[in-house]
């Protein structure tokens, strides 16, 4: 039963506001609306799955895992597995959260092609209707309200996805009792298997394009950072390196206009990112043999994108990089013999890149954060490649600078350590490649609730040899971490 509506009149000098409050006390069928965090920690964490929760055409559901926490663009869970159905059918795909079901259409997820795997809409409220094709909605608020004693007040959002674990994988409850040293070697041989394996496709990638188209298409992934990887790449397809300099004879203005116009980014765009009138120009006089292959602007991942990772800037330093003569590339194998520090000083130079076009003093648009992420995944798998790093060699990769941080490293940290894991695990270029190869081999593809990863078995024959650590520095010597 409601209460009476309560005037509040609050008097500051002259001036004076009336609140209106209208209170209705709790009760067990009373649940808050929550916040769309609220509900991806009740799906990620078992301990908040309700007991009867169903799909909006009155299936049962169970959440056999929930799926890798996203924290880039995307769905909010990768990999998810649900049994749906008596008898229960099981699912495998990802998950989109929302509040409201009309919260897929606001969010303009139908048009994203990485929503394309979505398996599972979960939302808090059950209407209005809303169909996503190929995906099973399942709402949570009956199921929640009817819980008896459930509160959204009792989920600290905080705590994920870090601090709290929906489960500890079995390969964690190995590993973190490993002495550290221990846990730093297993790190490292997966860093240097991550380098072998990248160096491999490198080798292939040469073998068929030549050092200069693979240089040159790979450099454009990387800029293209998380989410324009692949339109760079499709980019570098479409305007090989070869046509890009006989076309522009090496200056950096007509490059830039051409990769603009076959990217498909000549049209209307945020004020500070429309090109000056001269690359109009330059365009109009190219776009008759190259129109036909151009992209959609549609193509690249624009919204929510930061203003140094739009893809307008970074083919700034795609046409000034990619118009220097020698290419950087051969630069690269010739001063690979020198030692490790002076070379890797030496190519990190010519990875940073200042925007010749900027107003007033020229602006970096390649700095050194983006040159120390391109050293590491481009140019050390190339020189391995082509036989100028050896990778038992641990002089340079020590001397290798960090990367920045990113969220599939720092969940991997958390995942494997747990959230007490010494910080030394992480202050080596290696250490954190390794990460990143456990989480692209087996996390990312695994699709058994870690009950058949290939990675356990391992672990379990490397931890008899703990016994010896006071001998042996290197105890996991000789112990694969790729699958077989």
């Amino acid at each position: 039963m409601k209460t009476k509506p309560m005037t509040v009149t609050i008097r500051e000098g002259p001036t004076e506001w009336t609140e209106w409050w209208v209170r209705e006390p709790r009760s067990a069928h009373t649940t808050e609306v929550p916040s769309e965090r609220h509900l991806q920690c009740v799906w990620y964490d078992p301990m908040f799955h309700p007991p009867n929760l169903h799909t909006a055409q009155n299936e049962p559901v169970e959440i056999e895992h929930p799926g890798q926490w996203n924290l880039e663009a995307g769905p909010d869970f990768l990999g998810a597995v649900v049994r749906i159905g008596h008898p229960p059918r099981r699912i495998v795909g990802d998950v989109e959260v929302h509040v409201h079901p009309a919260d897929w259409l606001r969010h303009a997820h139908r048009e994203d092609p990485a929503y394309s795997n979505v398996r599972f809409h979960v939302t808090y409220f059950d209407d209005p209707p809303m169909e996503v094709p190929g995906a099973i909605w399942i709402p949570m608020r009956s199921a929640l309200r009817s819980w008896a004693g459930f509160t959204f007040e009792a989920i600290d959002v905080t705590a994920y996805p870090y601090a709290a674990r929906s489960k500890v994988p079995p390969c964690a409850e190995l590993v973190r009792n490993w002495p550290v040293a221990a846990q730093e070697e297993f790190l490292h041989r997966a860093g240097v298997e991550r380098l072998r394996s990248r160096a491999a496709q490198w080798a292939h990638r040469v073998a068929i394009l030549g050092v200069e188209e693979a240089v040159y298409t790979e450099f454009m992934a990387a800029l293209g950072y998380k989410r324009n990887q692949a339109p760079m790449r499709w980019l570098a397809r479409r305007v090989p390196w070869s046509a890009l300099n006989s076309e522009c004879e090496g200056d950096p203005e007509r490059a830039y206009a051409l990769l603009m116009g076959v990217a498909g980014l000549l049209g209307p765009t945020r004020p500070e990112m429309a090109p000056p009138r001269w690359i109009w120009d330059l365009w109009w006089k190219m776009r008759a043999r190259w129109e036909a292959c151009a992209l959609s602007r549609s193509t690249w991942h624009l919204d929510s994108t930061r203003p140094l990772n739009r893809p307008e800037l970074r083919l700034r330093a795609a046409a000034v990089w990619c118009t220097r003569s020698p290419m950087p590339a051969w630069e690269w194998l010739r001063i690979a013999d020198e030692s490790p520090s002076h070379w890797i000083e030496q190519i990190v130079q010519t990875l940073l890149i200042s925007d010749p076009w900027a107003a007033g003093a020229a602006r970096r648009v390649l700095g050194p954060d983006r040159a120390a992420a391109i050293l590491v995944n481009v140019v050390v798998p190339f020189l391995i490649s082509q036989g100028r790093l050896e990778l038992d060699d641990a002089r340079w990769m020590e001397a290798l600078p960090l990367e920045v941080t990113n969220s599939i490293e720092r969940e991997m940290a958390y995942r494997l350590f747990g959230p007490d894991h010494p910080p030394s695990l992480r202050r080596s270029t290696l250490r954190r490649q390794g990460l990143l190869h456990l989480f692209h081999e087996y996390c990312l593809v695994d699709r058994t609730n870690c009950q058949e990863c290939p990675i356990v078995p391992w672990l379990k024959k490397a931890q008899r040899k703990f016994a010896h650590m006071a001998h042996d520095p290197n105890p996991l010597r000789g112990i694969p971490t790729a699958r077989p």
